[in-house]
């Protein structure tokens, strides 16, 4: 039985962003903070973006679902100008509780 929250499926989210690793652009200290504030909790997906959202306007977050596993994704965000500059981070995965 898969676990709803407002008839939404509930994702576990888990391995939020180590915040390190060498990127040209790190990943903004507010969103490395919300996401080890959603690490263990489990909400549905689209809840879980909200308060990425929250963390950090100006950025475009989207589910990243796992073509080979229904149940697994990370959250991804993206900054930067369509046809320009971009950068993308995995902020956090996700997986059926």
């Amino acid at each position: 039985m898969v676990a709803t929250v407002d008839g939404k499926p509930a994702k576990l989210f888990y391995d939020p962003h180590p915040g390190f690793g060498g990127a040209v652009v790190p990943l903004p200290a507010t969103v490395l903070q919300a996401a080890r504030e959603l690490n263990g909790q489990v909400m549905p997906v689209p809840q879980a973006i909200g308060l990425l959202q929250r963390a950090f306007p100006s950025g475009a977050f989207r589910a990243d679902e796992q073509p080979d596993e229904s149940s697994a994704g990370s959250i991804i965000l993206k900054v930067g100008r369509e046809g320009g500059v971009q950068h993308v981070w995995r902020v956090i995965r996700y997986r059926t509780p």
